[in-house]
């Protein structure tokens, strides 16, 4: 990922990171969710796969569009947690994503899913 695709991917995320600067959330800590209610990975998989995967790369694959970060990028972003994750996804009006916004069930599994790519 070159520093001009990083130094956005960070802008993006740095308010919802600075919210939760009190570490690096694993999959079973997310804030107000009640441990072993974070989501199921391979559902959020299921699901990106289904919504997001016409733009962005679950993965290691190429993106399909390239101002869309890859999942797997997302993931590792420093700093990224749990809480960024839900704040970004419930969030995403920015001009070259659709209007979608992700709730409940689905939030928590597209959650888990993205942290399950962090190395």
């Amino acid at each position: 990922m070159t520093m001009t695709r990083v130094l956005p991917l960070a802008a993006l995320f740095g308010a919802a990171c600075l919210a939760a600067a009190g570490g690096i959330a694993r999959a079973q800590d997310v804030g107000d969710v009640p441990i072993g209610e974070i989501g199921d990975p391979q559902a959020g998989f299921d699901y990106a796969r289904a919504n997001c995967a016409m733009c962005h790369a679950l993965s290691q694959e190429p993106t399909p569009d390239p101002k869309a970060p890859r999942f797997r990028d997302v993931a590792n972003t420093p700093g990224m947690t749990a809480t960024a994750i839900r704040v970004w996804l419930q969030n995403a009006h920015h001009p070259t994503m659709p209007n979608i916004v992700v709730e409940g069930q689905d939030l928590r599994n597209l959650t888990a899913y993205v942290l399950s790519l962090k190395d």
